[in-house]
């Protein structure tokens, strides 16, 4: 039975005020003592029932936990109703939590919302721990790479970077370049899953574009998360976002179905293909755990996951690595000579990576410096456990503060400047291999598994273009503001205006 269940039964059971003014008392008194049996982390005092929901009025969720590491230290604890809250703030608790006692912290919690919305937690960002969660992401992870291995994903990079060149250099004057630089990484991943690219105008993107633009704001902080006895009587928001929902849905399962008429085991030819295939060797199988947790429904989810938590977050880096590079002309004329020198005019390939360097830097330092996803992911614990040395209930919601950490003066030199060198090796020609407090992808077991397609999407879109183009910011607004816009989920640039012109 659900929490919602319960004060759904108690309500109706209880027809008096008085009766259920001791329900609720029984259930105060239960929670003290049963938290003081705890040495929680500190935090800031909540109301009965609420918690600590108003504190978050007018604010943000990076903004309100930065405040209160200020205040109560690295690792804090605070309540969203009756559920328990732990923020991570610092490199040592995080690698305490996810790597020494990865195995407490692998699960996910069931957020009302997210529960809705990715049809009860059976995809892969959401789903609890178990082995044939691990299963299916290992099957994601091998799919993709098969496809960003050799020399084939790199030309279908080079066919969607040459639309975005023509497109973006046909603009005259000052523009807004945010739908271009969406374009890419949407075609790259819609490629990638579907085996087709889509017109910048074509409605299909026009659409989908509005829907990342918004989702951010739309498909996050719901009251029904705080209270799911809501989930009876939904909010006019919540409806909305569960519209939106059921449309992607509904895009991702018509080219499910129809890769599934077409599919042949011995010609794979996108990542729904290699997805299927695994599905059908654990259908043949005999182990019955992972037959019930691969699924169609699971298939349905894993591709979705894919489809827009890959293009949510690297075309948010996109903008803002080009929005950094025409504000640091010094930077940008830096990544130019390389790439020239690197490729010798040639198509940017695999073979050119290692003289890539300072570019690879460039985007690990924008990436540092503005997290699109600074909050990460929540996790939840699986049993009572330890961080910090302070004590973590089992079933305890877990947000780890990557801007802070990543901003963190105690590992990085003036963490507030753009420095991409600080990435290099002690001789200047290679990447550092060792970066701890860099962790914009996460760490542990349930780190992200698209890391490897969102790096080498991002460099070599990057290198495509500056290969061709050159980025000068708007002269009406020769000093934009690089303060991140802070949505409750995600920091993305403030909108802005870039001139382009073709390279000599």
């Amino acid at each position: 039975m659900s929490l919602a269940d319960l004060v759904l039964a108690v309500v109706w059971n209880l027809a008096t005020l008085p009766g259920i003014a001791a329900v609720l008392i029984a259930g105060l008194i239960y929670r003290w003592l049963s938290q003081n049996k705890y040495k929680l982390p500190p935090g800031p005092p909540g109301l009965p029932l609420i918690g600590n929901v108003l504190d978050f009025r007018g604010s943000t969720l990076t903004k309100k936990t930065l405040e209160w590491k200020g205040k109560y230290g690295d690792v804090i604890h605070y309540k969203m109703g009756f559920r328990r809250w732990v923020v991570i703030s610092s490199i040592e608790a995080l690698e305490e939590a996810y790597l020494q006692r990865g195995h407490d912290f692998a699960s996910k919690p069931h957020v009302p919302s997210l529960a809705s919305f990715s049809e009860d937690c059976n995809n892969i960002a959401f789903a609890p721990y178990s082995e044939a969660l691990r299963y299916r992401r290992k099957v994601a992870m091998q799919a993709m790479r098969q496809f960003l291995t050799g020399s084939q994903h790199t030309e279908r990079i080079h066919q969607v970077v040459q639309t975005a060149v023509s497109n973006l250099s046909a603009q005259k004057g000052s523009f807004d370049p945010h739908r271009f630089f969406s374009h890419v990484i949407f075609n790259l991943i819609h490629d990638l899953c579907f085996g087709y690219t889509l017109d910048v105008d074509d409605p299909n993107y026009v659409r989908l574009l509005s829907i990342f633009d918004n989702s951010n704001l739309q498909l996050v902080s719901f009251w029904e998360d705080a209270f799911p006895i809501l989930l009876y009587w939904p909010t006019r928001r919540f409806q909305e976002a569960t519209r939106i929902v059921e449309e992607t849905r509904a895009y991702i399962k018509k080219h499910i179905d129809q890769r599934q008429k077409q599919f042949r085991e011995d010609k794979l030819e996108n990542l729904i293909d290699n997805i299927f295939l695994a599905q059908k060797v654990v259908v043949e199988g005999e182990d019955e755990t992972l037959k019930a947790g691969f699924t169609d429904l699971h298939t349905r989810n894993i591709i979705r996951d894919i489809f827009f938590a890959g293009i949510a977050t690297s075309r948010q880096t996109l903008d803002w690595i080009f929005l950094v590079l025409a504000a640091n002309q010094k930077a940008q004329n830096k990544i130019h000579e390389e790439i020239d020198k690197a490729t010798g005019g040639a198509v940017p390939g695999r073979e050119h990576r290692t003289d890539l360097v300072y570019t690879e830097t460039v985007i690990m330092e924008v990436m540092r410096l503005y997290p699109v996803v600074p909050m990460g992911l929540p996790h939840e614990t699986m049993c009572d456990t330890q961080v910090g040395g302070y004590d973590v209930p089992a079933k305890t919601v877990i947000l780890v503060n990557q801007y802070a950490i990543m901003r963190d003066p105690r590992h990085w030199d003036n963490p507030e400047v753009f420095k991409p060198e600080r990435f290099l090796e002690e001789n200047g020609t290679k990447v550092r291999t060792r970066l701890q407090s860099w962790i914009p992808f996460s760490i542990g077991p349930r780190n992200c598994i698209g890391e490897f397609l969102a790096r080498q999407n991002l460099l070599y879109s990057v290198v495509g273009l500056l290969q061709q183009l050159h980025f000068d910011l708007a002269p009406e607004n020769p000093q934009p503001d690089m303060t991140p816009e802070d949505t409750w989920f995600d920091l993305r640039p403030r909108p802005y205006k870039l001139v382009v012109t073709r390279r000599a």
